[in-house]
This record gives structure tokens, C-alpha cells and sequence, in this order.
């Protein structure tokens, strides 16, 4: 009698993002396999000392990879190649903020958010805060300091910590 199989196998979330990138990557060599790109924006990756070799190579991999598939808005040299840009740098970048890992998540925020998380610094520095608290420190409508916050927390920046009464408690968890 045969043993029974597993049917799903149990894949770490970090695992299954990097999977996911270099299936895409794959993917797109695969449907132009003749066309190259020149990233003359190599540059602006190699600046941040915060990217180790292998993410940057995952990013510029990417950025190539977006690149073709916008082939009809990107610039070529005679020869075909694509040259990318530095929206498909940001892009790849922005797409990537996951499985990159970064140790200060607070790098890739957009300026709205960053300015949430500086001044959920200011005003609350470590100490748990609920959103009416936040809402009144900053004079901000509810939808926006809940948008926000809510985030925040998805960007593991801020974190749900307990409930008092019926109000979430959040908690600043990297500083700015």
C-alpha cells in the first residue's frame, strides 16, 4: 500500500516572493528572447549603500524585465535595444520593497506617509497610540490618519499592539 503524498508543501512567504520575481523575470526573457535593455541608470542602485549585490541584481533584472514589456514607450539604440528608465528603476523598486527586506523600511515610502510616520515620531515617540489620539494630534480627517496608519502597519513601520475598549492600539516600530 502506497504512503499517501502531500499535496502542498508549506513555503515561506520571503521564499515565495523571491520565486515569484525570477518566475517573472524567466517569464519575460522567455517572450523576448532576442531583445536586450541598457540600464544606463546602474548608477542610481550602486548609490545606495542600503542594497546588497543580490538585490541590486534582482532590481536591475526587474527593471530590465519591465522595460521590455513597455517596449513601445521606450527608447532604443540602432542595434534594438531598450534603454530603461528610471520609472522602471522606481518601479522595480517599488514592486520589490517586500522580498527586498530592507532594515529601514521608512527609505520607500512616499512622502505622505513618511511625513505619517515622522510625526507619529514626534508627537508618540514609542508610546502606543490609538488612531483618535493621532487624528487629533495632527488635525487630520478619520479616513485619512486610518488609511494611513492602516499602511503603516502594512509596511511594518507601525503595529497593532492590544485594544483599549473598542479602539486599536498601534505602536511605532521603526524610527525615522
Amino acid at each position: 500500500m502506497p504512503l499517501p503524498s502531500k499535496r502542498y508543501v508549506k513555503v515561506n512567504v520571503s521564499q515565495q516572493f523571491n520565486y515569484h520575481t525570477e518566475a517573472f523575470n524567466h517569464l519575460v526573457k522567455m517572450l523576448y528572447p532576442k531583445r536586450n535593455t541598457i540600464n544606463k541608470y546602474d548608477y542610481l542602485i550602486d548609490k545606495h549603500a542600503f542594497f546588497t549585490e543580490s538585490q541590486k541584481q534582482v532590481i536591475s533584472k526587474t527593471a530590465s524585465s519591465l522595460c521590455m514589456l513597455s517596449e513601445f514607450y521606450r527608447d532604443q539604440d540602432k542595434f534594438g535595444n531598450l534603454y530603461v528608465t528610471r520609472e522602471d528603476i522606481c518601479n522595480a523598486i517599488h514592486i520589490l520593497q517586500r522580498e527586498l527586506d530592507l532594515q529601514n523600511r521608512s527609505l520607500l515610502l512616499p512622502p505622505v506617509l513618511k511625513w505619517y510616520a515622522m510625526q507619529i515620531q514626534y508627537h508618540f515617540g514609542s508610546d502606543p497610540f490609538t488612531l483618535k489620539q493621532l487624528r487629533l494630534q495632527l488635525g487630520k480627517s478619520k479616513s485619512r490618519v486610518y488609511d494611513a496608519v492602516r499602511e503603516l502597519e502594512h509596511q511594518k513601520i507601525v503595529k497593532l499592539v492590544g485594544q483599549r475598549g473598542h479602539a486599536h492600539v498601534f505602536e511605532l516600530v521603526e524610527h525615522i
